[in-house]
């Protein structure tokens, strides 16, 4: 494509200037804007990156810290004590049993906010019974009240539970902490309507208290905790967090923030913890703390004593895994967890004191950066040839990637260079691109004249080769298409007595499907009245001719579309014509033919004339393209358009039967098109038949496609079909 205006040299370098400028500032307001979360979803990716390629460091774990296991309540664990949900009961009776052996603390990730429904007291109130013959039902430490019995458990230990988000609100619910702010407001804190708390009488027993609220990030994928959260003016923290507070018996909260900012927080400290977080409280997980599902300790084989000397002095997360308890949660290089895990992860991550950290200043620097970087870029396409500047492009696209990555395993910031690396290829490729469309431009007009009438890569062979303008030819794998328009002929009756209005409409049809055949980059052979020969991979070689063959072919049967729609608008045409496109290739000879007088480049062989007879059969089989079995197998052909078996046929002309597809947009129906015909080739005909009445209950199935399998199934004749094609 060449632009007039490019030829005036001052508009061009004005315009080499602003229109990258101008990208850089339309790029930089789509940041900003950033519609579907593009960039957001980049820029995780790009820590997601970093986070996978982490290297190990040495442990340096922190000795207050005792190291977390997560113990399932799994499926063998059901099956022991029963449907869920268990018993307050059992769940006290399993926190006995944990403390007994040595555990340090336990985190229940469960929600205990109703009254235990298997409490006796709960069904023998409901009739006549005696307070002593009720006390017949309590259980081995004299409790018929199992919530109450948990909460006496709760009141004796340092066991923390789990909170989550509601719909309402209540006003009796207290998170039980208090917080100490250092250039800190929490007004910008992740929020849910209410909490779903304890049972008050569980609540009597004064555990800690810790959310275990979770939210995705725009793809999907969980990288991060809130480590706070706000419901009604109180402000809750996390369960990991809780573990940390009852771990040092603590229940006021640090808050740090930014001394010009204080809504942007940069950590929290809970007793001698210090844990930096996000500006919204988030703390950013490491995947690699987070266990692996094998990595958790089965709650059965924990009570049995098979893990006694794993678990002393240990914390447990107690929390459920098995189908259907928990939910599950996507996160960055890890398989799909419950939410469990992440706990523990959390714990393990802040005992390593291996933090991550991004200062919100770096989203302002990238921006800014990245402004600079696509400035200079300009200017370097600008000042120097193509190849060096490409080469000071590349040097600092590396120069970018590394610092990044060097930034992150030496410090632990998480920055994002991509808005910056979109800045530089964008600057480059527009700069570069009006400089190549300039030059172009220069070429001159002697070139585009003859590019019009004969395909340009034949232009630019013969111009560059004068000696191939000779009689001979060469063997070539060439791909064909051979086009002819139906109905032409009638028409041309009704314009007998007008041939120049029949002229002119036969070159508005026969334009459009040429564009289709050039801009694809085939080579015209030759028009036949209201049809076309072309070739693919002559005179010079090209990639994938087949796929390009089949796209315009595609593309030549949209365009009569819209041709039919233009001329019956103008009233030239009474009803649509339609398009026969056949497909086919091969080894042929492709040359100057003809005589010393008069020749033509064209091509000869058997796969051209089974090209013209695939031709003759899209008419007989009323299916617009259909091609031979050549172009199918060498190929991937176009995306999303599949092509589809139409039959076995014994072209006139060749001994060996050819099979024959057409092309179809993907859809369920075509599995059990291509499994009918193996049933028709193997001569299972009852297999055949059940298939064929599910496809004729299939709106999508081709009518066309229909009636050829119908035939040979309704003939139990699995032999190819005698075609009678030209």
């Amino acid at each position: 494509m060449t632009f007039s205006f490019m030829g005036n040299r001052s508009f061009a370098r004005v315009l080499n200037i602003t229109l990258p400028i101008a990208t850089l500032i339309a790029l930089l307001i789509l940041r900003l804007i950033d519609p579907g979360s593009f960039f957001e979803r980049v820029k995780l990716s790009v820590f997601d990156g970093h986070v996978s390629s982490d290297i190990t460091r040495p442990s340096v774990n922190n000795p207050a810290i005792p190291k977390s296991y997560l113990v399932a309540i799994d499926d063998a664990s059901l099956e022991k004590y029963g449907q869920w949900p268990w018993s307050r009961e059992t769940i006290s009776e399993i926190l006995i049993s944990l403390y007994e052996k040595g555990v340090s603390l336990v985190a229940i990730d469960l929600i205990f906010a109703e009254p235990d429904r298997l409490s006796p007291d709960a069904f023998l109130k409901a009739y006549d019974i005696s307070e002593e013959d009720i006390k017949r039902f309590s259980n081995a430490y004299g409790y018929t009240n199992t919530d109450k019995f948990f909460a006496d458990v709760l009141s004796q230990t340092p066991t923390v539970l789990a909170l989550t988000g509601a719909d309402t609100f209540d006003d009796a619910q207290k998170s039980g902490y208090s917080y100490a702010m250092i250039n800190a407001e929490l007004k910008h804190l992740p929020s849910v309507m209410g909490m779903h708390m304890p049972s008050p009488i569980i609540r009597e027993g004064g555990a800690y208290l810790g959310h275990g609220i979770i939210f995705n990030d725009v793809d999907g994928t969980l990288r991060k905790l809130p480590a706070l959260v706000n419901s009604g003016g109180d402000t809750y923290p996390a369960l990991f967090i809780s573990v940390l507070a009852s771990l040092q018996n603590t229940n006021t909260l640090l808050v740090k923030g930014d001394k010009e900012r204080p809504w942007e927080l940069n950590s929290i400290k809970v007793g001698r913890s210090i844990i930096p977080v996000l500006e919204d409280a988030s703390f950013v997980l490491k995947p690699k703390y987070i266990p692996e599902r094998y990595e958790s300790l089965p709650l059965n084989d924990v009570l049995t004593g098979l893990y006694d000397k794993k678990i002393n002095e240990s914390i447990v997360i107690l929390g459920p895994t098995a189908a259907g308890l928990a939910a599950q949660h996507d996160i960055a290089g890890k398989l799909s967890l419950p939410g469990s895990y992440l706990h523990v992860g959390a714990l393990e991550q802040i005992r390593a004191s291996d933090f991550l950290f991004r200062p919100v200043s770096f989203e302002y620097l990238e921006l800014a950066l990245g402004i600079l970087v696509g400035l200079l870029t300009i200017y370097f396409v600008m000042a120097f040839s193509g190849v060096i500047s490409f080469f000071i492009v590349f040097a600092v696209t590396g120069l970018l990637v590394l610092s990044s990555r060097w930034v992150y395993q030496e410090h632990a910031l998480l920055t994002d260079w991509s808005f910056v690396l979109i800045s530089l290829v964008v600057a480059f490729l527009v700069t570069q691109i009006i400089r190549v469309l300039r030059h172009e431009n220069e070429k001159g007009e002697i070139r585009k004249a003859f590019s019009t009438y004969l395909n340009p890569q034949l232009v630019n062979e013969l111009a560059n080769h004068p000696e191939r303008l000779k009689l001979g030819g060469e063997r070539k794998d060439v791909t064909l298409l051979f086009a002819d328009i139906r109905g032409f002929t009638s028409l041309s009756e009704s314009y007998a007595d007008r041939p120049e209005e029949l002229t002119s409409i036969l070159n508005k049809l026969l334009t459009p499907l040429t564009d289709c055949i050039i801009q694809n980059e085939g080579t015209i052979d030759k028009y036949m009245g209201d049809a076309i020969m072309a070739f693919w991979n002559a005179p010079l070689d090209i990639d994938e001719p087949n796929e390009k063959a089949v796209k315009a072919a595609l593309e030549m049967l949209e365009a009569l579309k819209n041709l039919n729609d233009q001329l019956m608008h103008e009233g030239l045409i009474n009803k649509p014509l339609e398009l026969g496109v056949g497909l086919n290739s091969g080894t042929v000879i492709v040359g100057n033919l003809g005589s010393d007088q008069r020749f033509d480049y064209s091509c000869i062989g058997d796969a051209v004339n089974l090209a013209s007879r695939i031709e003759g059969l899209t008419k007989q089989y009323s299916v617009p393209l259909l091609l031979g079995e050549s172009v199918v197998s060498n190929d991937s052909l176009i995306k999303d358009v599949v092509p589809v078996l139409v039959d076995t046929v014994n072209v006139v002309g060749k001994q060996k039967p050819e099979n024959i597809f057409s092309m179809y947009v993907q859809d369920e129906w075509i599995g059990l098109h291509d499994q009918l015909w193996r049933y028709i080739n193997s001569a299972d005909w009852d297999s055949a038949e059940n298939t064929l009445k599910v496809l004729a209950e299939d709106s999508n199935y081709p009518e066309a496609l229909m009636d050829v399998v119908s035939r040979r199934v309704s003939s139990r004749d699995e032999k190819a079909y005698s075609a009678k094609a030209k």
